[in-house]
């Protein structure tokens, strides 16, 4: 065909008519065959399972994978499958379980199977699952892989280790935070009060709130606070720069072609990483080592000592910083501010609930204006809520992602290298056998020596089991401290339609039957 073409190539007219040969033959009926069979004999091996690997569906769509069968609730659709598979099972899924995808996956659907997998198991299953979001969070300006959310191994468990020691030294879960709570929520009622009118018109809490818990988990690590009315990190701008950032930098991550600095380039857009770089600078101006306010000056300190070789490991650089900070800040605030707004729903459902819970408060805590986090101890009745709060509202129904970095054993099954493994907490949380009459509003279902105390059972399992635990566990406390200015100083009246169960969706408060009001 060469020759054929160097002969035909003398003129521009011939030129086409060897181009338009030439491509004729590359995509002629023959190739055309050719490359549809090789597609599918590639998705017919696709199908293929290892051997003993649990059960589950073997349809699989080329690209798509089970994806479009689960439905709108994934982990509702994969519950419901326990009955024909049982609670473990294969099939092939995208990264986390709802995104389009076909790597093969196991989605364990009972506490046993999680268990095994996540605690029992862990180090056999500790590696991160897929995830391009997480890996653009957690890449840096320099193209590398920083921060807790997307690493494995040595550094992982320092940085994780580095993170709750920092945090417990500087009061997380003591006075100092007690201190912050209060103060921001006695801001958050006045944002409250000045923007809801008394019920008189429609409002939003959810970014009041999300305002508020932003606003402590910042005094904790950089040491800055923002107004209600100022918005800067949660203004219409930011929002879609953030986004824009997210859904570009996690495509490009999935391309190989793409230097990695590339990507890190693309934080440039983040509000967050402006803040964090100033707040640093800020900080190493006014640095004193007797005097460590918060995270950054814990940074700093590390970094000026060079003595701490687990810190230096966790922390080498700012990147390893700002990675770690704006994972902490991406989700932290988000998913507190949901649990309360979540609250809120549930309370104006429950009328005789919320009143349960205002007269506990006034009993314990009385007139004062001010409690203590040991408050907490003596208020049973509010902390069973919050606990069934969460376990209703499902904010995180399919947990984290892993992998097994090696061919592993999993409750007598094989599972190959390199598998995505999918807990399915709400699958849990749902289940009668854990928690009987599941669909029902139960805050008393965790109470326990006639109303005086509380306690979890351990199929409890909201956003993590086994090592992870440590470093989240926090931020149920956070939550459960965080409601009780908003109990203490609000009766919520009104009966809204409540947001389907393990769906992050509810209508606003507004004028229509519902409202929000100072007691």
């Amino acid at each position: 065909m060469v020759v054929y073409l160097l002969f035909k190539i003398d003129s521009p007219t011939s030129y086409c008519t060897a181009e338009m040969t030439f491509l004729g033959t590359l995509l002629g009926p023959g190739t055309t065959l050719a490359i549809l069979v090789g597609a599918f004999v590639s998705w017919l091996l696709l199908q293929k399972r290892p051997p003993n690997m649990p059960p589950g569906p073997r349809l699989s769509l080329p690209v798509f994978g089970y994806v479009p069968f689960l439905g709108h609730y994934p982990w509702i659709s994969l519950a419901k499958m326990t009955e024909k598979y049982g609670n473990i099972m294969t099939m092939r899924l995208g990264t986390l379980g709802f995104n389009y995808g076909t790597k093969l996956s196991v989605v364990l659907n009972d506490y046993d199977s999680i268990k095994a997998a996540l605690n029992d198991q862990a180090d056999e299953f500790e590696s991160r699952g897929p995830d391009p979001i997480t890996e653009f969070i957690s890449t840096g300006k320099d193209g590398k892989i920083h921060g807790i959310m997307n690493m494995e191994g040595e550094k992982f468990y320092a940085q994780h280790d580095f993170i709750v020691r920092t945090l417990r030294d500087l009061g997380v879960n003591g006075a100092r935070v007690d201190e912050l709570i209060l103060d921001e929520f006695e801001q958050l009622y006045d944002a409250l009060v000045q923007h809801g009118k008394s019920g008189q018109h429609a409002m939003m809490p959810f970014y009041d709130i999300k305002q508020a818990t932003m606003n402590i988990l910042g005094m904790i690590l950089f040491g800055k606070r923002y107004d209600y009315e100022e918005k800067t990190l949660q203004s219409w701008p930011v929002f879609v720069r953030f986004v824009m950032s997210i859904l570009i930098g996690s495509k490009l991550r999935q391309i190989s072609a793409v230097p990695g600095w590339v990507v890190g380039k693309l934080h440039g857009l983040s509000k967050v990483r402006t803040v964090l770089e100033e707040s640093l600078e800020s900080h190493i101006k006014t640095y004193r080592k007797e005097d460590l306010r918060n995270f950054l000056d814990v940074y700093i300190r590390v970094q000026k000592e060079k003595m701490d070789t687990e810190a230096l490991l966790a922390m080498a650089d700012k990147e390893d910083l700002f990675s770690c900070l704006n994972g902490m800040f991406t989700a932290g605030p988000e998913a507190t501010a949901i649990i309360l707004w979540y609250s809120i729903f549930y309370h104006l459902k429950f009328r005789e609930r919320q009143k349960q819970l205002q007269d506990e408060l006034f009993r314990v805590v009385g007139n004062r204006k001010r409690i203590t986090y040991a408050d907490k101890e003596s208020l049973p009745y509010m902390s069973s809520t919050m606990y069934e709060v969460v376990r209703m509202c499902g904010e995180t129904p399919l947990g984290q992602s892993r992998e097994n970095p090696k061919a592993a054993k999993l409750l007598g099954y094989t599972i190959p290298a390199r598998t995505q493994i999918i807990p399915n907490f709400w699958a849990v949380h749902y289940s009668a056998e854990y928690f009987p009459d599941p669909f029902t509003f139960k805050p008393e279902r965790f109470l326990t020596d006639n109303g005086k105390s509380y306690a979890l059972p351990p199929q409890y399992i909201h956003w993590s089991i086994g090592k992870l635990l440590s470093s989240l566990s926090a931020d149920l406390s956070h939550a459960s401290a965080s409601r009780v200015p908003i109990c203490k100083g609000f009766c919520r009246t009104g009966s809204p339609k409540l947001p389907r169960c393990g769906v992050g969706t509810a209508d606003d408060l507004g004028p229509d039957g519902q409202s929000l009001s100072p007691v």
